[in-house]
């Protein structure tokens, strides 16, 4: 009896120590964030990113994550259909892609089908509690994203209309870039960084929301002039570029190659 005692405990312990291996492995198991954040966005949006804390799995997207209209219901194939899923390399940030075709004016897709979104209106992107992680757990929770959509935004960018708010000199604070419109945060931490008067990049901690654009350097600021180098391949949510609007007509693209500048001194 001791025996057959002995040998349920064994068996009791040993899934106690099995079961929690796998929870924990997808402990806090969420959508960590998502851009743009801003609750209104211009009818020509070209990508929403989501973020989540944990590698998930392919192939469950088009089922998974709809775009509703508050009045009219789901929206049909608002997203481009490439047949591959555009994660990140870890599977963790996902990008959704509008479909161009129906963004760009006068084009065949946006002629027969119209933009998927429409300015004045109210929509809901919902990502479905039911979405895996690569290790196979469910997301639990239901995500409700609301957006109310604006008139398009089709202008080229340009720096000089952002707001520039100096640091002091000998601290740590951050340099802030405020934009004049949503810009898409992944490109902007890639393509604004900071150059300092030996013509080094200064390195320190980037953040973007898409309305604004930090720096905060590792080191303190000193004295002297530094400059925000800009890609010209910088995009808003919309597409546009510093060279020209998405849909610039061919022959009008402008040819800024070099990357742009705003210079300024700390206070």
């Amino acid at each position: 009896m001791n025996f057959l005692v002995g040998l349920a405990r064994q068996a009791i312990f040993a899934v106690l120590l099995l079961v929690p291996a796998q929870s924990h492995a997808e402990a806090g198991l969420h959508l960590l964030n998502y851009a743009p954040a801003s609750p209104t966005v211009p009818d020509n949006i070209l990508r929403i990113y989501l973020s989540f804390s944990r590698p998930m799995a392919r192939g469950q997207v088009r089922d998974a994550i709809r775009l509703v209209h508050s009045i009219q219901g789901e929206v049909e194939n608002p997203f481009l259909n490439l047949g591959v899923e555009l994660w990140d390399a870890d599977q963790r940030r996902l990008t959704l892609l509008f479909d161009p075709g129906r963004i760009k004016q006068g084009v065949g897709p946006n002629i027969q089908a119209g933009a998927a979104l429409v300015a004045g209106q109210n929509y809901q992107l919902i990502v479905d509690g039911g979405m895996k992680s690569a290790a196979g757990v469910a997301l639990g929770e239901t995500r409700v994203i609301s957006y109310q959509v604006v008139a398009a935004e089709r202008r080229a960018i340009s720096p000089g209309d952002w707001r520039l708010e100096a640091p002091m000199h000998d601290s740590r604070e951050m340099l802030k870039l405020t934009f004049d419109r949503l810009i898409d945060t992944a490109v902007s931490r890639r393509l604004i960084h900071i150059v300092g008067s030996d013509g080094n990049t200064i390195p320190g901690h980037i953040k973007s929301d898409g309305r604004s654009w930090t720096f905060q350097p590792f080191g303190s600021w000193g004295a002297g002039l530094y400059r925000v180098i800009i890609s010209p391949a910088l995009e808003d949510i919309s597409g546009n570029t510093i060279r020209a609007p998405f849909d610039a007509n061919s022959g009008t693209i402008g040819s800024q190659t070099s990357p742009m500048e705003l210079t300024f001194l700390t206070r």
